[in-house]
């Protein structure tokens, strides 16, 4: 299971947003942990934080062209 250490982590590269890959697996790999039932009440605390905060975000590219 997670650890709120590696949360915090995760957290840092969903602010960045660099990665767009990366972020939205980090988004689906969230979504797993908290579906699972499995964390200890923090952890799935602090999930539930960052997928009401990220989990609605569209990651996109640098290379993406504006429309």
């Amino acid at each position: 299971m997670v650890s709120i250490n590696e949360l915090t982590k995760i957290e840092s590269v969903l602010r960045r947003a660099e990665n767009p890959r990366a972020c939205n697996e980090y988004v689906g790999k969230m979504r797993m942990w908290l579906a699972s039932g499995q964390a200890p009440i923090d952890v799935r605390r602090r999930l539930e934080q960052l997928v009401a905060r990220f989990g609605g975000t569209r990651f996109a590219g640098s290379s993406r062209r504006p429309s």
